[in-house]
């Protein structure tokens, strides 16, 4: 048998954003954004809680949905690489189920003046076979989405390569589903927390594991009921 891996890709949920939180919350902290739900302060916590986690080891990409929540997400464990100058690669495929039809994220002259590091993605077709933003779709086109994803990471990196993909907690769910081969027929949803990590190892005898899923070991510190809560 082959043990020799091909890619170790991880997949993250972004950080609580106001979005998350109850309505009451967000009317009374008058922070939701007009365009999009931006991480709250526990949120930019939990992002540079998993950077740190992350900083353990290195990734050779960092890929991340075009939706700011995304973006902010990845840039914390981006800055803490031991290479400083570590990007971060936009890929619309990986905007969230149900954004709004038309939407491709914040404007790339808006984003690049907060995360430098930014690569934005401007051309359609997208390095994943997708557009630069979304129409209307239904379980069966995000779950096709999500597998033109996968084709994309999986053609792209096959030497071993570590792969961090920032995304969201609905679309994540159909990315997982599609990197284990899965489809939705299957019965089986992965829960995914805020800054919660996915790790699924390809091998060159084409075995694919599960390494873990949303796993939050790194939040225990602020949140030390995230493990055993209902």
């Amino acid at each position: 048998m082959d043990e020799r891996i091909k890619l170790e890709l991880y997949i993250a949920r972004h950080g609580e954003t106001w979005g998350n939180r109850s309505e009451e919350e967000r009317i009374k902290n008058g922070r939701q954004n007009d365009r999009e739900s931006l991480l709250t302060d526990n949120g930019i916590k939990q992002a540079r809680l998993l950077g740190e986690r992350l900083s353990l080891g290195e990734f050779d990409c960092i890929i991340a949905s075009p939706l700011i929540r995304a973006v902010g997400t990845a840039y914390e464990t981006a800055v803490r690489q031991k290479n400083r100058n570590m990007k971060i690669e936009i890929l619309p495929d990986l905007l969230e189920v149900g954004t709004r039809p038309g939407y491709s994220g914040y404007p790339q002259n808006e984003m690049l003046s907060i995360y430098s590091n930014v690569i934005p993605c401007t051309e359609e077709p997208t390095p994943a076979g997708g557009s630069l933003s979304l129409g209307e779709e239904d379980e069966n086109a995000a779950l096709e989405r999500a597998r033109r994803c996968v084709d994309y990471f999986k053609g792209r990196f096959f030497k071993g390569e570590k792969v961090l993909v920032v995304a969201h907690g609905t679309f994540n769910n159909f990315l997982i589903r599609a990197a284990l081969g899965l489809d939705n027929s299957c019965g089986i949803s992965f829960c995914q927390e805020n800054t919660s990590l996915t790790k699924i190892k390809y091998y060159e005898d084409s075995k694919v594991k599960l390494a873990y899923s949303n796993d939050t070991s790194h939040l225990f510190g602020i949140m030390p009921g995230i493990t055993f809560s209902l």
